[in-house]
């Protein structure tokens, strides 16, 4: 039996028109596997017109298409191209636990990392910066069973034959009147705070945690840096030589409560979130793999690291000279959400 994994690439690889890649198989945890090449699919879902989402579209729309789309102004390699949106990789064995309400086989737990690694490989042997990888929750897939050759199973009462995940994650950015308004008062003289460009790459990053995290540990020292040298002011050579004899948590500790009075340390919480950023991302850099009290660090703890370090900023801040604090509106806007998802067979 075979359940095929069908994921929606959120970037495109392009194709030669004519190329024919061939699968390949391996194993993986003791799990026997075959990776297609990636194909172009039929994935183009969507709200109707009452907001509506249909789920159920995706058991149609995430399969390879018949005649896929060619652009006949792009050529590779002497060929015009096609896009690929769509990994398939088959886990094969003699039964898969497919009771309706039961737990997903394989999980995905087991299917992440299979899709990370395969993602990867392809990211580093083109060498693409914009194909990068991923977590499931980040896109649309399906796992839909099927038997030795590749046929659609019939419907058995109580047995499943396909899984659906749709993530309905939104990314988008709100502008009401008074961010508006802080944005009109500024001159073209405007320049961002280096700490505060670290600090959105930092987000921008994920789901990358290592360099994520770099980023947003940089945003914090540059930060500290510059809260030295705004109160060492006119005394550049005593503000440098701090700033390259102190490691960055002596300079948020010692440096700071030597020139304000003041140490981060006196903040435990803020402190534990300080130590917590620079065990991980030293982690990442020495070790290769961002880890915490043994664990390695996903999407959603990165996530929760680098947002604790805008508290952090937020603290450093309140003593830097006002033409070096943030720009960012202290008014957030509040949002509410509401998306209906609909279940109906879909359409042949």
């Amino acid at each position: 039996m075979i359940a095929r994994v069908a994921i929606h690439l959120p970037v495109s690889l392009w194709l030669e028109q004519d190329s024919s890649l061939t699968p390949f198989e391996c194993n993986f945890r003791h799990r026997r596997l075959r990776v297609h090449a990636p194909s172009q699919s039929g994935f183009d879902i969507r709200a109707d017109e009452h907001g509506h989402f249909n789920v159920n579209e995706l058991l149609m729309q995430l399969r390879p298409v018949a005649h896929p789309k060619v652009y006949d102004r792009v050529k590779m390699n002497g060929q015009f191209v096609k896009h690929a949106d769509l990994l398939e990789i088959d886990f094969v064995a003699d039964s898969f636990f497919r009771n309706a309400g039961g737990p997903e086989d394989p999980a995905p737990s087991e299917i992440e990392p299979v899709v990370r690694n395969i993602v990867a490989r392809l990211r580093y042997t083109t060498g693409s910066p914009t194909f990068r990888e991923f977590e499931l929750a980040q896109t649309f897939w399906i796992t839909r069973y099927m038997d030795d050759n590749g046929n659609e199973l019939t419907e058995q009462p109580g047995l499943v034959r396909a899984h659906v995940h749709a993530p309905f994650e939104f990314t988008f950015s709100g502008l009401d009147d008074h961010s508006w308004e802080a944005s009109r008062i500024l001159d073209f003289s405007f320049e961002p705070q280096a700490w505060e460009r670290l600090y959105l790459d930092a987000h921008f990053l994920l789901p990358e945690v290592g360099p994520a995290l770099t980023l947003a540990l940089a945003a914090v020292e540059t930060a500290a840096d510059q809260l030295i040298r705004d109160n060492l002011a006119g005394k550049q050579d005593e503000a440098e030589s701090l700033i390259k004899r102190r490691r960055l948590a002596q300079r948020l500790d010692e440096v700071a409560r030597q020139l304000i009075g003041q140490s981060l340390k006196d903040d435990a919480e803020l402190w534990n979130w300080f130590n917590r950023l620079r065990l991980a991302r030293n982690a990442s850099s020495h070790a290769g793999s961002p880890m915490l009290d043994g664990e390695v660090i996903n999407r959603l703890a990165a996530f929760d690291i680098i947002a604790a370090s805008e508290r952090i900023l937020q603290w450093i801040q309140q003593f830097l000279l006002p033409e070096h604090r943030t720009h960012r509106d202290s008014a957030l806007p509040q949002w509410q959400f509401r998306s209906p998802v609909i279940e109906s067979k879909p359409a042949e």
